[in-house]
């Protein structure tokens, strides 16, 4: 388990609880300038190695702290995943040795079954209003709502089956583009990240791929920060909060782009989706009996003694086009 704590303006706090063959659980508080300097954990039950820590004891409970020269290795915990060191560090040691030991973890792991099952990300289609679930996706813009909250606009490639709730804001403090196609606009979700979550949250940058973890689902738009007295209360529309704390593993973390995990978010599968989406609509739109198209223009050769010149006629014809319903 890690969480993000700010703590004396400078520095960020990973809070670990670690455990090995000994059964003997242990916290870990790692303070450091820079994110990427953090353990890189994706999820519960991942297997971290670190380099110079030391013990202290308080109120009768030891606890680690990184000390000077501090460095981190982590890996995935899975039994039969790949064993492959994630690290911001330009030089580690990793051998034989260190190999077998992280298959070695993993399976004691797995055989005692002392992790909790490893939920799956769910993605927007399979959304449900009042629930809780983890998010797979890829950052598209973000904009500071106020001073505890942090607007994120994200995508998976898949639609919310529920209308979403829209928050407006200004667009001389988005980051990333302020406005979308109305085709990539069904797909994108607003994401309103709260506390101790929106230093993280400043830190990313649009196309980020990103797991948020614990994102609860709220309809209705009363009590969202950003929204004019203009708006309507929209009951029906969905919300995506997440809130402060780390219960149930809360929080954000940076997906590699080689991660498995963001394949269906990478910005060319997001493009097919788009254009497989608008390529549906007109169809739907060929194949409906009680639509047919009217192609019209205005013959401009009454004006013009030398007729149409085909790149005029091109030119006409396009503008004019229109489709009329019977």
């Amino acid at each position: 388990l890690e969480a993000f704590l700010k703590v004396k303006c400078t520095n960020f706090c990973s809070i670990l609880k670690i455990t090995d063959q000994s059964n003997q659980n242990i916290t870990c508080n790692i303070f450091r300038e820079k994110l990427e300097d953090h353990p890189k954990i994706f999820q519960i039950g991942d297997i971290v190695r670190m380099h110079r820590v030391k013990a202290q004891v308080f109120k009768d409970t030891i606890s680690l702290v990184n000390a000077f020269g501090f460095s981190v290795v982590t890996f995935d915990g899975t039994v039969g995943g790949a064993v492959e060191p994630r690290t911001s560090s330009s030089y580690f040691h990793f051998d034989q040795e260190d190999r077998q030991r992280v298959e070695e973890l993993r399976s004691w792991a797995s055989s005692q079954a002392l992790l909790p099952p490893v939920s799956a990300s769910i993605p927007l289609s399979a959304v449900q209003p009042r629930s809780y679930f983890d998010l797979t996706c890829q950052v598209l813009a973000k904009a500071p709502i106020d001073s505890t909250c942090i607007l994120l606009r994200v995508w998976d490639g898949t639609r919310c089956p529920h209308p979403l709730l829209k928050v407006v804001v200004e667009p001389n403090v988005t980051e990333g583009p302020s406005s979308f196609s109305r085709e990539k606009e069904n797909l994108i979700a607003n994401i309103l990240v709260y506390d101790n979550h929106v230093d993280c949250a400043r830190q990313l940058k649009p196309g980020a791929f990103l797991r948020i973890y614990n994102l609860r689902v709220i309809p209705g738009s009363s009590r969202v920060p950003g929204l004019s007295s203009s708006q309507s209360v929209e009951g029906d529309h969905l919300a995506f909060y997440l809130h402060g704390g780390t219960s149930f593993g809360r929080g954000i973390r940076v997906l590699p782009e080689n991660s498995d995990s963001v394949i269906g978010c990478k910005p060319d599968c997001l493009e097919a989706v788009v254009e497989r989406r608008t390529l549906n609509k007109l169809l739907s739109i060929l194949d409906n009996p009680d639509t047919c198209f009217t192609p019209c223009w205005t013959d401009s050769r009454a004006a013009s003694p030398t007729g149409w010149s085909s790149s005029a006629a091109t030119r006409t014809d396009t503008e004019s086009l229109s489709c009329h319903k019977h």
